[in-house]
């Protein structure tokens, strides 16, 4: 009996045990649980020192494609990066080998040398080649010195251009007459003012113009003893020569007198001579007033300029007027006055020559009268813009 109930309970139990799961309740354990429960504690230092090297190693590979990609910028400039490395290149300070600047010394030497005149500044870079013949920036100071060739060579024609007209083609500078008539032809715009005691007042503005050099024509309005009158006519002049300094001119003026009313012709001959600083001239003529039995009005002047500097002048100046010289009966009729002053030559931008605008500023005095007397002294102011 005992061996049957033993043999029954073994056979309930065979079918659990060999069905079932070999792994249920089990878990795996972690390999990194199991690698740090293994790991001594010199495998854990040599494991931290090669993550540190790996990671070493990645930060010299990244900079090192930074550097490639920057080399590379360097190398090959493009239109677009080409600002970049100038402002690059300006910010070196540092000096290269013998005989080379940097962009510290270059920058200063431009600075100064560009206040110089051309042929300073040239002579300034060539020495500033010698100093540092390595220069960085030889290729521009060259450019530059090629310019400034230009402009000396220019300035060489230019100053030779006088020499190669005659002298009896060159304009002649010569001062102008302050109550004479202007001698020389030029192309000119005047005005003149003149105020005299008690109630005297003279006006004029008048434009000449230069046909040839040796011919001009003028026309305008002025205000003589006789009243306003319009004016026109011309000078010619027979000698006009640069070479002796020398004048002999022609004046043929009409003017119509305005109130009374007629007609007068000016015939005048007019003479000049350069003596160094020293201007010198003389003109005489005849007013022929073409009214009645009006004898001829006798004009005659002379005046002295000289120069004292290149913008100043001063001047004396007499002028003769008289008639009936030939009447028995009676003095002749005189108004002869002395002046003087200064001329002023303001430099003015953009004008053709140096002293193309004059002014003359002065005063006059009657010395001798008889029978006229339209003031009893004056003073003045007449301008001159020499156009041409």
């Amino acid at each position: 009996m005992i061996r049957i109930f033993l043999l029954c309970t073994l056979i309930h139990f065979i079918p659990t045990t060999a069905f079932a799961d070999p792994t249920d309740g089990w878990v795996a354990p972690d390999d990194d649980e199991l690698d740090l429960e293994e790991e001594t504690e010199e495998e854990k230092k040599a494991r931290e020192e090669a993550e540190k090297n790996r990671l070493d190693d990645d930060d010299s590979l990244d900079l090192l494609d930074d550097e490639e990609e920057l080399d590379n910028l360097e190398e090959a400039p493009t239109e677009e990066n080409t600002n970049d490395l100038l402002e690059a290149e300006i910010g070196k300070d540092s000096i290269g080998g013998e005989g080379e600047d940097n962009s510290t010394i270059f920058r200063e030497a431009e600075a100064k040398f560009a206040r110089m005149i051309p042929d300073e500044h040239m002579l300034a870079w060539e020495r500033y080649l010698e100093e540092y013949p390595n220069s960085l920036y030889k290729d521009r100071i060259e450019k530059t010195m090629e310019e400034l060739e230009t402009i000396l060579y220019e300035q060489l024609i230019d100053d030779r251009e006088p020499d190669r007209l005659d002298a009896d083609q060159r304009e002649l500078e010569f001062a102008s007459g302050f109550t004479i008539e202007n001698l020389n032809p030029r192309s000119r715009a005047m005005f003149i003012f003149e105020w005299g005691l008690p109630d005297y007042m003279n006006l004029a503005g008048d434009y000449e113009h230069q046909i040839i050099r040796q011919l001009s024509i003028h026309a305008g309005f002025r205000r003589r003893f006789t009243g306003w009158n319009f004016e026109t006519g011309a000078r010619w002049a027979l000698i006009k020569s640069s070479r002796t300094d020398m004048l002999l001119v022609f004046i043929g003026d009409f003017h119509f007198n305005l109130d009374p009313f007629f007609v007068g012709f000016r015939p005048q001959l007019g003479f000049g001579k350069k003596f160094g600083k020293l201007d010198v001239q003389i003109q005489a003529g005849v007013d022929l007033e073409m009214r009645g039995k009006a004898s001829p009005r006798i004009l005659t002047g002379i005046n002295t300029t000289y120069h004292a500097a290149e913008q100043v002048s001063i001047f004396a100046e007499t002028t003769l007027h008289m008639r009936n010289l030939t009447s028995k009966d009676f003095e002749p009729f005189r108004f002869n006055l002395i002046s003087f002053g200064m001329i002023f030559y303001p430099q003015l931008k953009g004008a053709q020559h140096p002293k193309a605008l004059e002014i003359n500023i002065g005063a006059s005095i009657p010395y001798t009268s008889a029978y006229w007397m339209f003031h009893y002294g004056s003073i003045g102011a007449q301008v001159n813009y020499l156009i041409k």
